[in-house]
C-alpha cells in the first residue's frame, strides 16, 4: 500500500507557517525517533539531521544521517522545522520549551505529532490498515465491496439498530459536555483531583466521555470491568 499520501498533512502545515524551510530535523533518537525517520524516508520526506543531546542516542540504526548540536541547530533555526519524537507528554513539553528558549522557531506542535503517530504503517508498532483495532479502513477493500457495503436496500436481519433512539442518546450526551469532570490533559494537575486524565494511553478521551455519559443516562445498577 502506497504510504506517500499519508504525510501530506506535514507539508501542508509547513506551507501554512509561511517560512522558507530548507531543513527538517528530528529531535530524539530513541525508538520512535528511528521509526519516525524510517516512515518519513518511505514517504519521500527528507530528514536532514537528528538532534539529540539527552539520555540516549541510537546511532547504530542511524548511521546514514548526521547528528547536529544545539549550537548548529540554532545557526539554521530560521529555515529549519523540528519534529520532537518523544511520546511522553511531559518530556515532549520539556524538550519543546528548551528548543523555544534557544530560539528554535519552527517546531511541530504536539497536536500534529499526535496525528503523525497514528498514521498507519504496516511495518510499525501500530495496527495495519484495515485491522480490527486500526483507526483507518482499507480503502481498496472497501472499493472492491462497495456495491454490497453501500446498498441501502439491504436489510440487516435480526438486528434492530433503533437509529432514532441512538440519535436521542447522542444528543443527550452532547448536552452533558459542559458538565463533564475536569479531566485535564496535564496529568500532574488532573491527578490532584481525579485518578483519570485525558493522557491515559489505554483509555482515551473519547472512551472516557462516552462511558461517563452512558452511565449517567442509562444508570445501570452494576458496572463490571473486565481486564
Amino acid at each position: 500500500m502506497n504510504i506517500n499520501y499519508k504525510y501530506n498533512i506535514i507539508e501542508m502545515y509547513i506551507k501554512s507557517i509561511e517560512a522558507n524551510i530548507k531543513y527538517k530535523v528530528i529531535s530524539g533518537a530513541e525508538e520512535f525517533g528511528v521509526l519516525l525517520y524510517k516512515n518519513f524516508k518511505k514517504s519521500n520526506i527528507n530528514i536532514d539531521f537528528f538532534y539529540d543531546d539527552y539520555n540516549f542516542i541510537n546511532k547504530e540504526n542511524l548511521r546514514e544521517i548526521e547528528f547536529i548540536s544545539l549550537e548548529k541547530l540554532k545557526e539554521i533555526s530560521d529555515k529549519t522545522f523540528v519534529f520532537i519524537s518523544d511520546r511522553d507528554p511531559d518530556i515532549f513539553e520539556t524538550v519543546y520549551q528548551k528548543l523555544k528558549e534557544n530560539d528554535i522557531k519552527y517546531i511541530c506542535p504536539s497536536s500534529l505529532m499526535k496525528i503523525i503517530r497514528f498514521l498507519p504503517e504496516v511495518d510499525s508498532n501500530l495496527y495495519p490498515v484495515g485491522h480490527y483495532f486500526s483507526l483507518y479502513p482499507d480503502i481498496e477493500s472497501i472499493k472492491k465491496k462497495s456495491i454490497a457495503i453501500f446498498d441501502k436496500s439491504v436489510d440487516v436481519k435480526d438486528i434492530d439498530f433503533n437509529e432514532k433512539k441512538q440519535l436521542e442518546i447522542l444528543n443527550q450526551m452532547i448536552g452533558m459536555y459542559p458538565t463533564l469532570p475536569d479531566w485535564k490533559c496535564n496529568r500532574r494537575v488532573s491527578l490532584k483531583t481525579f485518578r483519570y486524565n485525558y493522557e491515559n494511553q489505554w483509555f482515551g478521551a473519547a472512551d472516557a466521555v462516552a462511558l461517563h455519559c452512558m452511565l449517567r443516562i442509562l444508570k445501570p445498577k452494576k458496572l463490571i470491568e473486565k481486564r
